[in-house]
């Protein structure tokens, strides 16, 4: 039984260290004088392992359950640590997680040999997939209040749409804009992304893989720079039957008018001829 377990620990050993070379190799590639800009402490047999500018490919030794913040703390030094990232294959999108901004992620936890994408603060990623996306997350405002929840964000590049959400409960939004990697015609390094909120120009931001981009998003709708008022519930004319001669009343509303005048001219007449009694 002690064999047994001695072997399946070193067969698992093997696998971790070619992937670990497999995920160091790519990292590697690259012009020959590139040097790294941080490390990474992996545990056995990972080591320590160097980081370079941009995203960088590594497997994880840590004991399942780890969370992500012990991970990002064993970087050196401290400030280069940025995003770490993990592909969810069957969805095709990407959990993350940032220490500086731990509102906007979703990734608390890694298992032993998750591959994951450990991106730099400050630096570009490269432009060769595979490319984590940019989360952008903030504040939604519509008309100068906060936004609803359910309302909904679409993030766009040069017209093509790279990231959905709705708006949360509290009035804030996280969304992920997809690479072009993933999305043909979405996210490469600096290109310009266009949010909208509920369909009205919102703000705009600059991609870049693996980022976490604090962005408060303020839509205005508004109609010959009036605010447009909110549908109240009034029938239109021509769900009434009727013609609104461009005035947009209802014929309910006419109605509702017409009787009005009427029983002022009533009240007018009866009040004359209780005088002249």
């Amino acid at each position: 039984m002690q064999r047994r377990q001695v072997a399946a620990a070193m067969a698992v050993a093997v696998v971790a260290a070619l992937l670990g070379l497999i995920a160091q190799v790519d990292v590697f590639a690259g012009p020959n004088d590139r040097q790294p800009a941080a490390t990474i402490a992996l545990p056995a047999p990972g080591d320590i392992m160097p980081l370079y500018d941009g995203c960088n490919t590594v497997v994880l030794t840590f004991p399942n359950g780890t969370t992500s913040e012990a991970v990002t703390d064993t970087i050196e030094p401290a400030a280069a640590a940025g995003s770490m990232w993990r592909h969810r294959v069957a969805q095709d999108s990407y959990a993350g997680f940032s220490s500086a901004t731990p509102q906007a992620s979703d990734l608390s936890t890694v298992n032993f040999l998750d591959p994951v994408w450990i991106c730099l603060a400050g630096a570009p990623a490269p432009a060769q997939p595979p490319t984590p996306p940019n989360r952008f997350f903030g504040d939604v405002t519509l008309g100068g209040s906060p936004a609803l929840a359910g309302i909904n964000v679409t993030a766009t590049i040069a017209g093509n749409v790279c990231g959905q959400t709705t708006v949360k409960a509290d009035s804030t939004y996280v969304v992920d804009v997809v690479s072009a990697g993933q999305t043909a015609g979405c996210g490469i390094e600096g290109a310009s992304v266009s949010f909208t909120v509920a369909g009205y120009q919102a703000g705009s931001g600059t991609w870049s893989s693996g980022k976490f981009t604090s962005l408060d998003l303020a839509a205005s709708p508004a109609v010959g720079g009036i605010a447009e008022l909110p549908d109240v519930g009034l029938v239109s004319s021509q769900e009434a039957g009727a013609p609104s001669g461009g005035s947009g009343w209802s014929a309910g509303g006419y109605a509702a008018l017409a009787g009005g005048l009427a029983f002022a001219v009533l009240a007018t007449l009866s009040v004359k001829r209780w005088r002249v009694r």
